[in-house]
């Protein structure tokens, strides 16, 4: 968390972290900068001192109230470098050495940021030749940034756990307006008997969203049958919602504006499906709970992904921890970190090499699954979880199993709620 990052840079002996770009391109950057939506930002985090930050003269009132240290470039002699008859790449690196020379940047630096690698390369290379007290420091990954973020603090839990209340209305909300049409021919339809179209299921979210003050961060996932064996295919807006086959919803917003994400799955069919599907789902939801199960204070992340795998190894279905080269079954990772990006630190990956660890602290996903496109079968269960000290929690509330969640939208289900 945001207090660690002093620490975590006096361990990788960094003197300084510099920052350029969008403080909404960069998620760094939007770090530093506490959320704030500063624009287009230079930022200075020197050990053991709050980040400055060299902001724009119209966002100079949000970083005002975002309580941010700050200037402007006109504090840096902006208006005179802007007189200099130099090509424009030339005056930006000016101002940003003249930002490094007043800060008496030196030492050991690592750099961050937002924008084309070409132009980021261009610049740390020039301001690399022009002020040789800096060190440049290519950081391990995650970097300092990226590990101080692994862990969150309250607020960015309730954050967090804010989002999932929203996004899980969304799924709800979505499940009730479905569960109004009826099956005919195979596929669903709606009361004038005209086929429902996933594209209307993806105009739901995006309203839904929108009512709610989230943003979605890529496409949600409303994947069917065939689809659904392809764990990041979205569904084709212009196909219809089919009777008998498993639905891959996989939705991930974020807040409005950029800020903490949310990440779930739930795996739902309409009407019956295959004994095929049903013994996928049921090994799958085993595997959920073996893995969720595993995650504790102080434990390897790979082993969380180990003890999911060995659940579906021993239903007979692939995985990538016996054979990293398989295209069905068990085909990904059992999750990752969450917070100002959908996908950071850690890795709950079976990989030998993998030494990520599990932290009090931490916000992750859960999210195994097995996909066999060939019989039109794609399953996936994940919900995001929270590490403390006691132990594993889930930020979710909606259940797993189809047959209850078509209850509850139906409003025949118990009251939402879960106590782990």
């Amino acid at each position: 968390m945001r207090s660690d990052l002093d620490d975590i840079m006096a361990q990788r002996e960094l003197d300084w972290i510099v920052g350029f770009g969008s403080s909404s391109g960069s998620t760094d950057l939007a770090y530093l900068a506490g959320g704030a939506a500063v624009g287009h930002v230079m930022a200075l985090k020197r050990r053991g001192e709050p980040p400055h930050f060299v902001v724009g003269i119209m966002e100079r009132e949000e970083a005002r109230r975002a309580g941010l240290r700050f200037a402007t470039p006109n504090d840096y002699g902006a208006a005179e470098i802007a007189k200099l008859a130099v090509p424009a790449r030339e005056r930006a690196l000016r101002l940003r050495l003249a930002v490094l020379e007043r800060h008496e940047v030196a030492g050991r630096v690592s750099f961050v940021g937002s924008g084309a690698i070409a132009d980021s390369y261009a610049t740390v290379r020039a301001i690399l030749e022009r002020r040789p007290a800096i060190e440049f420091v290519e950081e391990p990954s995650p970097s300092a940034i990226e590990r101080a973020r692994a862990t969150k603090d309250a607020r960015e839990l309730e954050r967090i756990r804010a989002v999932g209340e929203a996004t899980e209305a969304v799924v709800l909300e979505v499940l009730r307006r479905l569960a109004r049409d009826r099956v005919e021919g195979g596929v669903l339809v709606d009361a004038s008997g005209a086929p429902r179209k996933i594209g209307d299921v993806k105009r739901w979210i995006a309203v839904g969203c929108l009512e709610r003050g989230l943003d979605e961060h890529g496409e949600t996932i409303f994947a069917p049958g065939r689809e659904a064996g392809f764990p990041h295919s979205r569904g084709t807006d212009t196909d219809p919602v089919p009777a008998g086959k498993p639905i891959v919803f996989d939705i991930f917003p974020g807040e409005r504006g950029g800020g903490y994400h949310f990440d779930m799955t739930r795996t739902i069919w309409i009407g019956e499906p295959s004994e095929r599907t049903r013994a996928c789902f049921a090994a799958v939801l085993e595997a959920f709970e073996a893995g969720r199960d595993a995650c504790r204070p102080g434990a390897l992340a790979r082993e969380a992904d180990a003890a999911a795998s060995a659940v579906l190894e021993r239903h007979g279905h692939p995985t990538r921890r016996r054979d990293p080269s398989i295209e069905t079954g068990y085909i990904h990772s059992l999750g990752h970190g969450i917070g100002l990006a959908v996908h950071e630190y850690p890795a709950l990956s079976a990989r030998e090499t993998n030494e990520d660890r599990l932290e009090p602290g931490m916000v992750f996903t859960i999210e195994p699954g097995l996909y066999y496109p060939d019989e039109e079968i794609g399953i996936r269960i994940e919900d995001t979880l929270w590490l403390d000290t006691e132990g594993v929690h889930t930020c979710n509330r909606l259940p797993y199993e189809p047959e209850a969640l078509w209850a509850l939208a139906r409003g025949e289900g118990p009251e939402r709620g879960r106590t782990r």
